[in-house]
């Protein structure tokens, strides 16, 4: 049984090590998920924002002429040169 020691020791150890290994990687992939979900997030706000800004210049402003509401969406801006409003989100 004294043998055997040093074995179970050294299996213990590996074992520790291949846990430590799983966790980190799980709590790595976990971590960079979440960055990316809350950089999406982000990214609907801001959409959401210019939406409801483009929304209110359509409906409280006079007829269009022609295209015054430009919408960008690689931009996030959207114009309405007839009442000169200009809304960027970033």
């Amino acid at each position: 049984m004294k043998e055997n020691k040093g074995y179970i020791l050294l299996e213990s150890l590996i074992s520790l090590m291949i846990l430590m290994l799983v966790v980190m990687t799980y709590v790595n992939t976990t971590s960079k998920l979440m960055l990316k979900s809350q950089e999406h997030l982000a990214s609907l706000g801001a959409y959401r924002e210019l939406y409801n800004e483009t929304r209110r210049c359509r409906i409280h402003s006079v007829e269009p002429l022609n295209d015054q509401i430009t919408i960008s969406f690689e931009k996030n801006s959207a114009a309405n040169s007839q009442g000169g409003i200009l809304v960027v989100k970033d």
